[in-house]
């Protein structure tokens, strides 16, 4: 678990020196991510709405 979550915020902060205009903007809907979400979730990469989303779908799935 822990070596997802290093791997996820690597993969942030490649993000954020690589296309900072892009990062804190949703992958899927193109909206700006939160603030607060960025707090908790520091490599996010899904607003709150489109997270919510794609978790239901999942748990649909399953």
């Amino acid at each position: 678990m822990e070596g997802r979550r290093l791997y996820a915020l690597d993969d942030a902060l490649r993000r954020l020196y690589k296309t900072p205009e892009k990062f804190g903007v949703c992958e899927r809907c193109g909206r700006d991510i939160e603030e607060a979400r960025l707090e908790v979730v520091p490599a996010a990469q899904l607003c709150g709405e489109c997270q919510n989303l794609v978790e239901e779908n999942s748990d649909q799935a399953a």
